[in-house]
């Protein structure tokens, strides 16, 4: 079985209320791979309780997201326009909607993005608070991007 096999496999398994356990000792006779890799993929996976536990942190996350991906989109589109380059459009958009589907499809590497992503946005953030630039939406943006 290839990862995507194992995983989608696991992923129907874990929906339907299985536990991770009764998961693995199930893929494991099924997969080719190494018990091991098999384990891996398997825990990358939230439960159903893990699910229920986080709904309210997981869709605060996802509004969170969604609303820097506009605000970011606001404040590129008339750079865009007005410089005629839209080629930044085609490298910047698709980029940022794979990043939130990632997160809705509960892909772990989209987590970690997120959180490298994160980074800059709130240096550049915390330097226009305390810099001759101050203005008001900068609070509003901090406030977002901290929340990612």
């Amino acid at each position: 079985m290839t990862d995507k096999k194992i995983r989608k496999a696991a992923k129907r398994s874990i929906l339907n209320g299985k536990t991770k356990q009764e998961t693995f000792e199930e893929l494991k006779g099924k997969s080719y791979k190494s018990a091991k890799k098999a384990a891996n993929i398997i825990q990358t996976i939230p439960s159903l309780q893990a699910r229920r536990k986080y709904k309210i942190e997981y869709i605060t996350l996802i509004v969170f997201l969604s609303a820097t991906i506009l605000i970011i989109m606001k404040a590129v589109i008339p750079f865009i326009i007005e410089k005629g380059v839209w080629l930044l459009m085609i490298f910047l958009l698709p980029p940022l909607i794979n990043l939130l589907v990632g997160v809705i499809t509960y892909n772990p590497n989209s987590y970690i993005w997120v959180t490298l992503l994160s980074f800059p946005w709130q240096a550049y953030l915390g330097n226009a608070l305390v810099g001759d630039t101050f203005e008001p939406i900068l609070l509003l943006y901090l406030i977002i991007a901290t929340g990612v």
